[in-house]
Parts: C-alpha cells; structure tokens; sequence
C-alpha cells in the first residue's frame, strides 16, 4: 500500500520533508479585528473602516479603481479613511451620602501628588470601591481649583454606549476641556482630534497660575474582558503617557496581569509601584453606618440615648469581620437586614467569610451553597444586557414557579431593586456569573428563555428595546433588519425612548448587515442613524419642549423610571422637564431632581470660584 501510494521508502521520506502541513491558521475575522483595531480610531472610525472594505471589494471588480490603472494612492486611502464623529460620555459615578474615603492619610497622600505632574495607578480587588473613591477624589479636586478631565470605561451594568472606543474617550474629555477653557480649546480642535496640544496648552496656563491639570481614567481592567485585544486602550494610553511631565495622570484597575495593559503603562508606572486602595477604616465604616441609619434602613435594640455607643459597636465588629473589604460589608449588611431589620454587633458573626479579602471567592463559596433555583435566578440576570422589571417578570422564566421566592430570597442581596428594574449589585458579580460553567453550558437555553418571556407579554418598553436584539442574537437578524425602519425611529423618538438606545438598535443592525454584505440595507441604515443622531440639534427648534410632549403622551411610564435611574447622565433640560412630566407630580421624583440641580449648581459654584469661565446654567433662580 504504501508503495501504491507513495513508492520507494526514499521517495516517501523525500514526499514527507518536503511536505509543508499548514494547520491552525488564523479565520479571516481575526485578520479583519487586527486591520480594524489599527485603523480604528488613530485613523478613522467605524464608518471611515467600512467605506474601506467596501472599497477593497470594489477595486477587485472594477477596472481603474480607486485610481487609473486600479492602483492604490495614499491620497485614496486617505480620502476613504477621512471621518469625522463627535460624542460626548457622561462622566458622572454615584458618590454615597455620608462617604468617606477609606483613610484620611491615603487621602491626603493623593491630593498631595495630584499637585505635580507624574503616572499613578490606583490598584484594588473588584468592590474595593476604585470608582468610588475616584469619583469623590475629583470632586475633592475639583472644589479645591483644580481642572479635572476624567473617562470611564464603565458606569453600569445597563449602558449600551461603547465607552471602550478610544476616539469616544479622547474627544469626551476634550468636551470636557472645552468646558472648562472655551476660548483655547475650538470645536475645529475636537473634529481633528488636537488633544495633545489642547491638554499642553491649558497646562501651560494653569502652571502660570500655580495650578495643575489632572487626567482620572478608571476601570482599565474593564477592557480586556469586553474585548478580545487591549488595542484600544493602547490607543488611549499612548497619547495620554507622554502628557505626564505635563500633567497628572491617575489610573484605576483591578490588580490584573500586565499582558492586559499597554506597555506605554507598565513602563511609566511598573506593578511595582501601584498605590493599593486600602480598606475602609472604621470612621468610613462608621459614617456608611450612619447614613444607613439615617434613612431609615435598619432599627437598633436600645433606646435613642445608646445610639451612637450601638453604632459604634457595630462599626468595630464589622470591620473585625469583613477587614474592611467594601462590597463584603456591603453585602454582609444587606444579608443581615434581609432576615431581620435590627441589627446588633452580636449579628456580625453571622456574617458569611470573604477568604483572601477576594470578593470572587465569597461568591464561589456562595455558589457552590445555592439551589438549582437559586443558580437559575442568577444566570437570567446575567444572560441579558438589561435590568428585568420586577420579581414577578423574572418568575415567569423559571421553571419552578412555587419555589421562586425562596430561590430569590437566597440571592436578593446580591441585586438590587431600582426604579428602572432588578440589576446585580456589583458588575463583579456578572463578570463571575460569566466565567461560571454553568453560564457557558445554559447560555442558549437561557436566550430562548428570554426570548419566550419577550414573546409572551413582557412590558411594552422590553418589547421594544429588546425582542430584536435577542431574536437576532439567536441567528435572525432578519426581524432587526427589516424592523428598524424611518416609522420605526420616529415613533421611537416620539415615544420618548432613549436616542442612545435607538443608537444602539440601529447600531446592531449596521453589524449584522456589514456581516451579510447588505450594503445597500448597510447606507439605508446610515441615513437612519444619522438623521437620529443629528436630528436633536438641527432638526427640532426646541428639543426640550418635544421630549416633555413626547414624555406627557407616553402612558408608558417606565422611559421616566428609567431617567430617574440616571439623573447624572441627563442633561440639564431633562432634569427640569422629568417633575412636569410626571402623571402624579410625586414629591420623591421633585426631591430627586432638586437634589441633583443642587448638586450641578454646587459643582458649577466651585468651578466659578476657582477662576474657570464666568458661570452660567439652564436653571431658574428661586
């Protein structure tokens, strides 16, 4: 046989060592994400790198194209490449009343290097409270006269904007700069992405004053689990790096391996030399407590005159039990409160242990104690990008229905109840529930699931901003593509949904029609989006007089629910209209929107008072 097929030994060895085996070889997709992601955003964005494929394709078909003879020129790559995209991210994280940072000397240590240029990263383990604390040193910051830029990659768990795309994060704190320094940093600055010589310019003028610019950036571990390189944030970080002779640079990520970090970082700033975030101390503890007590959230055994001796009983043990670790405490407390509202120091040894001080590990030994039913709850919460409504929706997907409340009492702690809906407490939790077995082996199972649940009276806005999605999700992008249509955004605009999420429908649909090469469904689909993008400010006279119509004629109350939800991120117009909207007028909704126009205004005061431009905003006085 072998001489049959291969002839003489000799030939067969002379076949074998000449024979090239080629296995394992990388799929086109893998080619296209690498061309993508060095293109993209240094050179163009997404539209500019569509236009160019587009165009690859074409010059394979056509004769003299792009230019006579069908050669390639560098002034057609640049003419394809050419793109122009502006967005502004909310910046805004919740600081918890009552917060303080977890010790007043790593507090001042900060304060202290932010003064002078440099590279820090603040480095801690998933809920040690980075963002937090981030988000407090730069308001801290701020009312002390500094210029504060800030980007980060993650807000929540419901956001459907790309906050990883570096053009997004640069041309956001650019805005920002905008803000702060008008007459220096033009519009013309931001299309062409001059933030280098912006950020150097407005140093040189704080200098002059005896002031320094600081640059925050949080969440870098963020990125390497939503995508499959760190390319984008290499992006970031290679025009930020080379500012810190200039300015003050602060980077928060979890303790992650420096393969998931650009080497511009682990260069300017090595392990070495990270700043750990450290517990909270018992006066942070101590204040969390109080503000707790304060709403109400829990009752104390003895008599008002023991308050304060309770409370502080209580910080002691708790701090002795969960070492001060933040989101351990945080879930202890809410654990202890599900059983019983009084709360006492002989209930901390209740408490469940968190070893390692690695919150990843409290939610293994959980896991590893929890029923199928339990687990169940879990896996739906994480398997979606949106927050379910309430209890009763999410019981209509599990397969026991009598034994729901038991299974949900087990892990009610780990989620929380919003206006807008049930979302896991911490995105440490999801990010665990994602890498779980069972998650990887139910995945399917559980999108069809929601998909039945969608299809079978789920509320009007889950209907709307959903039911698409996951069809398409579960291989029929067909419903998403012909759905999305001009009646469609116009009665989704009408409605008062979201233009971020309209964004993102449209969005998902251009992928899926990129991936099809419908290009003629791809340019439909353009001209969509854009007039959405666009139509806000150039196609409506008063913006803010259409929302509030469009809000009033909604019997769906939930897009105002979901407002309320992200007070921070709404624009000064919105929080104005959000009260007169309101069928009752509730005086929660009216506290709710106060407190944040104080708190604007507050911020706003403190920017005056530092020297920034003269003070304005869209609130009334009295």
């Amino acid at each position: 046989m072998q001489d049959h097929l291969l002839g003489s030994p000799q030939q067969a060895r002379n076949f074998c060592s000449n024979f090239n085996f080629a296995h394992s070889e990388q799929l086109i997709d893998y080619f296209e994400n690498k061309l993508h992601d060095r293109l993209v955003p240094d050179h163009t964005n997404e539209e500019g790198f569509h236009r160019l494929q587009r165009a690859i394709r074409q010059s394979a078909t056509r004769r003299n194209f792009p230019s006579p003879g069908g050669t390639w020129k560098l002034i057609d790559v640049e003419e394809i490449l050419r793109a122009n995209l502006v967005q502004k991210l909310s910046q805004d994280f919740a600081i918890p009343d009552h917060y303080l940072p977890p010790s007043k000397s790593f507090h001042a240590d900060l304060i202290s290097k932010s003064s002078a240029p440099g590279c820090h990263v603040i480095a801690g383990q998933p809920g040690m409270g980075k963002s937090t604390y981030l988000s407090y040193l730069s308001e801290e910051l701020i009312g002390g006269g500094a210029t504060v830029l800030r980007h980060h990659y993650w807000l929540g768990s419901s956001s459907v904007i790309d906050r990883i795309r570096s053009e997004h994060a640069i041309k956001s704190m650019m805005f920002q700069l905008q803000e702060a320094f008008p007459e220096h940093v033009q519009m013309s600055h931001i299309e062409e992405m001059k933030f280098d010589e912006c950020v150097r310019a407005v140093s040189k003028i704080l200098k002059k004053k005896g002031k320094n610019l600081v640059v925050i950036v949080d969440g870098l571990d963020h990125v390497h689990r939503d995508r499959p390189d760190i390319s984008q944030l290499t992006h970031l970080l290679n025009r930020l790096i080379p500012l810190k002779e200039d300015v003050c640079l602060f980077f928060g990520t979890q303790p992650i391996d420096e393969s998931y970090l650009p080497n511009s970082l682990t260069i300017a700033a090595p392990k070495k030399l990270w700043i750990d975030l450290p517990p909270m101390d018992l006066a942070s503890t101590r204040s969390w407590l109080v503000g707790l007590h304060d709403a109400s959230s829990f009752l104390l055994n003895g008599s008002k005159n023991h308050v304060d001796r309770e409370l502080n009983e209580i910080s002691e043990a708790l701090v002795a039990k969960t070492k001060g670790y933040p989101l351990h405490l945080i879930y202890s407390v809410r654990d202890l409160l599900a059983k019983d509202r009084h709360l006492s120091a002989y209930r901390m040894e209740d408490i469940l242990p968190c070893p390692n001080g690695d919150i990843r590990e409290y939610y293994q030994n959980l896991w590893n104690g929890l029923s199928t039913g339990s687990k169940d709850i879990l896996l739906l919460i994480a398997c979606v990008q949106f927050p379910w409504p309430d209890k009763g929706n999410l019981s209509k997907c599990y397969t026991d229905s009598l034994g729901f409340q038991k299974a949900f009492g087990a892990v009610n702690h780990l989620t929380e109840q919003r206006q807008s809906g049930i979302y896991p407490f911490h995105g440490s939790l999801t990010v665990f529930l994602h890498a779980t077995e069972e998650f990887k082996d139910m995945f399917d199972i559980l999108m069809v699931r929601v998909k039945n649940w969608l299809d079978d009276g789920a509320p009007d806005y889950w209907q709307w901003g959903w039911k698409w999605l996951i069809e398409a999700s579960l291989g029929n992008p067909t419903v998403l593509l012909d759905g999305v249509t001009k009646d469609w955004t116009l009665h989704s605009v009408s409605s008062g949904y979201s233009i971020d999420h309209i964004d993102h429908i449209i969005a998902v649909s251009e992928d899926y029609a990129l991936k099809k090469g419908l290009y003629s469904e791809l340019v439909r689909l353009r001209g969509v989006r854009i007039r959405v993008l666009n139509g806000p400010e150039q196609q409506i006279q008063d913006q803010a007089l259409f929302q509030k119509c469009a809000l009033s004629l909604q019997k769906d109350e939930y897009p105002k629910l979901l407002k309320l939800d992200n007070l921070r991120f709404l624009s000064d117009e919105e929080i104005k209209i959000l009260p007169a909207v309101s069928r009752t007028l509730d005086y929660d909704i009216c506290k709710m929107c106060f407190s944040e126009a104080l708190r604007r205004l507050e911020l706003a005061v403190k920017f005056e008072d530092r020297g920034g431009p003269e003070f304005s905003t869209s609130f009334p006085p009295g």
